[in-house]
């Protein structure tokens, strides 16, 4: 049969397609099918919503007449009647300068040295010194700020190691911590002491992504060591360095409060008084919480313009981490870390060998200056009261001594306050842990309805909180005050710490999940069973990360604890570094008292810091990795 012209064959149907949309995912289903992933987010909220969100909410006192023991936000509403006294106060003015000048100061210095400290490691052919210079330089990041406070001061004491050298160059001992000209350098110095070595460890891994291939092509091109430096090595830090230049400007207002609080006095507030410390004096001293308040605010919104105000820094790159880390491998420990340059080739021109030298002796000389302090400390602690006296101890005891040793061990309140550092960090690093794994396992499901917002309500604590006042009156409101919760519950979750566990957990292989899924294993089940055996190497890094917080941690016991026998070892080396605490009595000879006085803070420093010390060679290689681990190049 033959088939009709096309002009007349009839037209087939044209075929439909039907797109098919995806369902709606409603709350109600969410709920339905993740309702054991959001109960497990109900604690973290817990403490969110507490410690975080009702003390902003807290800051309404800053427009309300607050009296100790009436309402919580206040009796009566007094607009902008606090806002308008400080306004109109020289004093305040004063402090704000203070802060600007300071803060200022301090991120030029602090933001800088890192890159620079982390560009000449990276330059470092010696594995054995690179390595030395790493552990040395990270040091003095694990120590209390009371502890560091206390070697400050030892140093600059009229008796202390630069008095020394200005007698030896012919100069008068200079009283420092009384002068109000030298509190900022003090202060700077003590911050890129204790800052700049643990600072580069994000730059040094962020050197480590940099492609060995564009350093081989600009030197086909005849690129020199500095142009290779500032056209390739600069630009693939960049990421790094604006992230942090971002945190470093967030946190611009909230300068060394703590550190400050310890080393000024009366004479050097000219200076030294900042809005942190005139805040506290004003409230927490004097009771004027509402004023105070105000002034909080003042300084929380200071600091939310300035991230804000950020957006225009040019654009930071990709969000890619810096390292690269496989959960079914183990977390690369500090002695199998990889070089932190890829090689470049050789380097045999003289001007390279010139700069090896000179790296060499600068890098040397970190590491002499890191040690120093501490040398000098141990030294002062086994010396006998004449030589002390005489700033006569250098690196070495004169005339060994153990008397204050002997009565600060003796003390029974040194003792107790030891224990209770040991009891407060056990109970403080478990509830820490529990909450942070929890809500840091559920932030981690990247398909989690409402994920989104519940990492949005605990990254925006970390740029704005409640600040001093509001907080204090909450714990005070709560029954906290002269309890172990006073300072286990409000900083049981570290944003960082967590953001770093999420990180971890959502490189695991989603693969076993879903396995474990169809064998019919719960969330609760997956997470006991197959997400935490998997994590051990991040759990030490957290356990280590809260535990050493913890036990450095001074101020919140400082501030809500009222008996001798509750401090932790910190207040207690605290007191004696203010004068308000000694372990001399009536009883003892006038030379015993004499020999005491002349070394007790030395000593107390060393016992302080001991456990840090001992642990430090094997706590410092989890610390390294879990930074890294968390670690955003953008």
């Amino acid at each position: 049969m033959l088939e009709p012209p096309p002009e007349t064959r009839e037209p087939r149907p044209a075929k439909v397609e039907t797109v098919v949309r995806p369902q709606r995912r409603t709350w109600r289903r969410a709920l339905r099918r993740d309702w054991q992933l959001y109960s497990l987010t109900i604690l973290p909220l817990m403490f969110f919503l507490v410690f975080r969100y009702l003390p902003m909410a807290g800051n309404i006192i800053a427009f309300r007449r607050y009296h100790p023991g009436g309402r919580i936000f206040g009796d009566e509403w007094v607009g902008m009647h606090y806002f308008q006294l400080f306004v109109q106060d020289s004093t305040f003015w004063h402090v704000f300068t203070n802060t600007l000048v300071l803060g200022g100061l301090t991120l030029l210095f602090t933001f800088p040295l890192p890159v620079i400290l982390a560009l000449l490691l990276n330059e470092v052919q010696s594995r054995r010194l690179k390595r030395l210079v790493q552990t040395i330089s990270y040091l003095p990041h694990f120590l209390s700020i009371v502890v560091v406070a206390g070697i400050v001061i030892q140093l600059v004491s009229v008796d202390g190691v630069v008095n020394q050298a200005l007698k030896a160059f012919g100069h008068a001992p200079v009283p420092f911590m009384q002068q109000p000209e030298w509190f900022r350098t003090i202060y700077l110095s003590s911050e890129v002491w204790q800052t700049v070595g643990w600072g580069t460890i994000l730059y040094l891994a962020a050197l480590t992504t940099i492609d060995p291939d564009l350093y081989e092509a600009a030197e086909i091109d005849g690129a020199s060591r500095w142009r290779q430096t500032w056209h390739v090595t600069l630009p693939g830090i960049r990421p790094t360095m604006i992230t942090l230049l971002i945190l470093n400007i967030g946190t611009f207002m909230a300068i060394g409060f703590e550190k400050i609080l310890l080393l000024y006095n009366p004479l050097t507030y000219p200076t030294a008084d900042v809005i942190s410390t005139y805040l506290y004096r004003v409230g927490v001293v004097s009771g004027s919480f509402s004023y105070a308040a105000a002034i909080g605010l003042f300084e929380s919104i200071i600091g939310v313009t300035l991230v804000l105000g950020q957006r225009h820094l040019p654009p930071r790159g990709g969000g890619e981490p810096v390292v690269a880390i496989d959960a079914n491998e183990t977390i690369s420990t500090f002695d199998s870390a990889p070089e932190l340059r890829r090689s470049r080739g050789p380097r045999t021109t003289r001007g390279y060998r010139a700069f090896q030298t000179v790296n060499a002796i600068v890098l040397t000389a970190v590491v002499v200056l890191t040690l120093y302090p501490f040398i000098n400390i141990l030294a002062r602690s086994f010396s006998a009261e004449h030589y002390i006296r005489t700033g006569q101890v250098n690196l070495w005891p004169r005339a060994f001594n153990l008397t204050t040793y002997k009565h600060v061990m003796a003390d029974s309140m040194f003792w107790i306050n030891y224990r209770n550092t040991v009891v407060y960090t056990v109970v403080a690093t478990a509830i820490a842990m529990v909450l942070t794994t929890c809500y840091a396992y559920v932030l981690s499901k990247k398909t989690l309805k409402g994920r989104k917002l519940l990492i949005g309500i605990a990254a925006l604590t970390m740029f704005f909180n409640g600040g001093l006042i509001p907080n204090y009156v909450l714990v005070s409101r709560l029954g906290l005050r002269n309890t172990i919760w006073a300072i286990a519950l409000p900083n049981a979750i570290s944003v960082f710490n967590l953001l770093i566990m999420k990180a971890f957990f959502e490189s695991l292989p989603v693969e076993l999940e879903e396995a474990a899924a169809v064998d019919g294993m719960s969330t609760y089940g997956t997470l006991l069973r197959i997400v935490l055996p998997l994590s051990k190497a991040m759990i030490a890094t957290m356990v280590l990360f809260y535990a050493v917080m913890f036990w450095n941690a001074w101020f919140g016991a400082f501030l809500y604890m009222d008996h001798l026998e509750l401090f932790p070892i910190t207040v207690y080396l605290r007191n004696l570094i203010a004068g308000s605490t000694s372990v001399t009595n009536e009883s003892m000879a006038n030379d015993v008292t004499q020999q005491i006085g002349a070394n007790i803070q030395a000593v107390t420093i060393v016992l302080t810091m001991l456990p840090i010390m001992f642990v430090y060679p094997f706590i410092q290689r989890y610390f390294i990795s879990g930074v890294m681990l968390g670690a955003v190049k953008g």
